[in-house]
């Protein structure tokens, strides 16, 4: 039986703190509260064989339409990184995505 605890307290929780490379993409990006917007994220970075480093999402406060998700992932580099940030700006139910620095 897998034991999930265990991987769990093996594996240190990632963090933005990792060293700075030119492919990587952290971003929030903010839309309609959709239960397919995180599969679509998912999705895309798997057509990519990407892993994040970082992926998180909430409601976003006041707004109970709306979710938002953070993402951090290292691509091939910064020209892939901006291509998928502009993927994702492209859905129809993603209202913005920012850029985060670091």
């Amino acid at each position: 039986m897998f034991d999930t605890a265990a991987v769990l307290d093996r594996d240190p929780a990632p963090t933005f703190d990792t060293p700075s490379h030119p492919g990587r993409l952290r971003c929030r990006i903010e839309g309609a509260r959709d239960p397919n917007l995180l599969s679509r994220i998912v999705g895309e970075l798997c057509r990519r064989s990407c892993v994040p480093e970082h992926l998180e999402s909430a409601p976003v406060p006041g707004d109970p339409e709306a979710q938002w998700v953070t993402l951090s992932v290292t691509l091939s580099g910064a020209q892939e990184a901006a291509h998928l940030a502009a993927r994702f700006a492209s859905w129809p139910v993603v209202r913005t995505v920012q850029r985060l620095e670091g």
